[in-house]
C-alpha cells in the first residue's frame, strides 16, 4: 500500500444513495449512487474511518432486519488535497475522479510481521539500561499481535518508558518497516488488526 498520501489531508464523509447495492463489509463502494449529501467534512483519516465504519454498521443492520424496507444509505469517505470547499458540491453527486477511497485498513501479513521481528536487531533506541533496543522492540511488537492493545497501552504497562519522545518512537518504527521490506499505511494498527483477524477470521 502507498504511504505517499499525506496525513495533513482532509477528509469528508458523504451520505449516498446506493440503489440495487450490496454491501459485504462497512468498507464497501457502491459502483454507483446518488443523492450524495455532506454529513462530516474536515476529518482526520482516523476520524473519518470511524464515522463511515458507525454508520454504515447500522446501515447494514437496518438491510439485514428488512431488505424491503432499507433506505439504501451508505457512507463513503473520501480525501482530497483541497480542505476547503467541500460544501461546493451541494447535493450533487461529487465527481469520482476528484475524490479518493480512505484505504481500507489492512493487517500486517504473518510474513511482514516475521521479517519486523528479525530486523528488530537493527534498531538503535530506545537507550535503556539492562533493555536491548531489539528485545525493547520485539517484546512490544509481539504484544500487541498478541493481545491486539494499543501500542501506548502496551508501551505504558509492560514496557520499560519510551525516553526520547514520540516523534523518535514513530521515526524508530518506520525505520524498522522499511529495513523489513513492509510497506503499510496502518502502522501500529495494523499489528492490533492482525491480531484481531486471527481470532474473527477477518479485519476488525
Amino acid at each position: 500500500m502507498s504511504r505517499s498520501r499525506s496525513w495533513k489531508e482532509k477528509c469528508a464523509v458523504y451520505i449516498v444513495k446506493a440503489d440495487g447495492f450490496q454491501p459485504g463489509s462497512t468498507w464497501s463502494w457502491p459502483d454507483e449512487f446518488s443523492e450524495a449529501r455532506i454529513h462530516a467534512k474536515n476529518l482526520s483519516l482516523t476520524e473519518a474511518r470511524a464515522v463511515v465504519r458507525a454508520f454504515n454498521k447500522t446501515s447494514m443492520q437496518n438491510r439485514q432486519a428488512d431488505v424491503v424496507a432499507w433506505d439504501r444509505q451508505w457512507a463513503i469517505a473520501c480525501c482530497s488535497v483541497r480542505n476547503k470547499g467541500w460544501d461546493r458540491y451541494g447535493d450533487a453527486v461529487p465527481e469520482r475522479p476528484q475524490l479518493q477511497p480512505v484505504p481500507i485498513p489492512e493487517p500486517y501479513k504473518p510474513d511482514e510481521i516475521a521479517r519486523l521481528l528479525a530486523v528488530c536487531d537493527q534498531a538503535e533506541l530506545p537507550v535503556i539500561a539492562g533493555v536491548s533496543p531489539a528485545t525493547w522492540w520485539r517484546t512490544l511488537v509481539l504484544e500487541i499481535v498478541t493481545t491486539g492493545r494499543r501500542a501506548s497501552k502496551v508501551i505504558a504497562s509492560d514496557l520499560a518508558a519510551w525516553p526520547h519522545g514520540t516523534s523518535a518512537l514513530y521515526t524508530t518504527f518506520k525505520g524498522l518497516l522499511q529495513a523489513a521490506e513492509v510497506e503499510h499505511a496502518n502502522g501500529f494498527h495494523g499489528l492490533r488488526l492482525a491480531h484481531f483477524q486471527s481470532l474473527k477470521g477477518g479485519v476488525a
